[in-house]
């Protein structure tokens, strides 16, 4: 180990030709990484999901659970695939439960900035369950432009697990958070695509901007609270919105 340097972080190879589904003998064809209670930290991007520069080997597979993303200057990039099965599209298989995605003081990858935890680009379907999503204030070699969730022509789910599950009718919930951010949620597509996301049962605190969409048609946001307000003097100067 190298104190206070990054490491590159984990990449899961995929096949962009096939699908995220075990064959017969239980073989997938491509890279699978499953993560329960794991701590990954100060990497340049926690998991790519792909190989870096070779777009034939996009759609590697993550499923993660009670595990914690801390001081990534990205924690999750995923790019350029469809997951088809029998002629159509299903989810991209990219799964997190009740994980934690953080910057705190500690910040130190000072060769690289931290714009997002989730990067998201031409992907339908990863999702995000009772997951939080934090950014200290006033952390250095932060882009003043950082957000929670980046979804660029992509569509994803981000909600809440029932704390007792066995619970026909729920009444208490996991809710997933998002605080401290420019942008909670940032959502732009390409007029030809129709990827939408549902934000179900989440809390969105002190940031500039909750969720800003541009563009993307019949999101869905339902059960969730908005408190405005600004973690962070440098944008003392900005307007707040809970959806913009």
């Amino acid at each position: 180990a190298c104190p206070n340097k990054t490491w590159k972080g984990i990449q899961v190879w995929g096949n962009k030709n096939a699908n995220q589904y075990a064959n017969t003998q239980g073989v997938y064809q491509q890279g699978y990484l499953e993560l329960n209670n794991t701590t990954i930290s100060n990497a340049e991007i926690a998991v790519d999901l792909w190989k870096p520069k070779d777009y034939a080997k996009t759609g590697g597979i993550v499923k993660a659970t009670g595990s914690h993303f801390i001081n990534n200057a990205n924690a999750v990039h995923a790019l350029r695939y469809k997951n088809i099965l029998n002629g159509l599209e299903t989810n991209y298989i990219a799964q997190f439960k009740n994980c934690d995605f953080q910057i705190t003081s500690g910040y130190f990858a000072t060769n690289k900035t931290f714009y997002k935890h989730i990067d998201l680009d031409h992907v339908k379907g990863p999702s995000f369950s009772g997951c939080d999503f934090t950014l200290a204030p006033n952390v250095n070699n932060v882009s003043t432009w950082n957000q929670a969730i980046a979804s660029y022509s992509s569509g994803f789910s981000l909600t809440s697990p029932c704390n007792n599950p066995v619970i026909v009718n729920c009444t208490s919930f996991d809710y997933s958070h998002i605080n401290g951010f420019r942008w909670g949620i940032n959502a732009s597509k390409d007029p030809s695509d129709i990827y939408t996301y549902t934000v179900n049962r989440a809390i969105f605190e002190n940031n500039v901007y909750g969720i800003l969409n541009m563009d993307v048609k019949s999101q869905k946001v339902i059960n969730s609270k908005f408190y405005l307000g600004n973690a962070n003097d440098q944008y003392s100067t900005d307007c707040n919105f809970g959806i913009y």
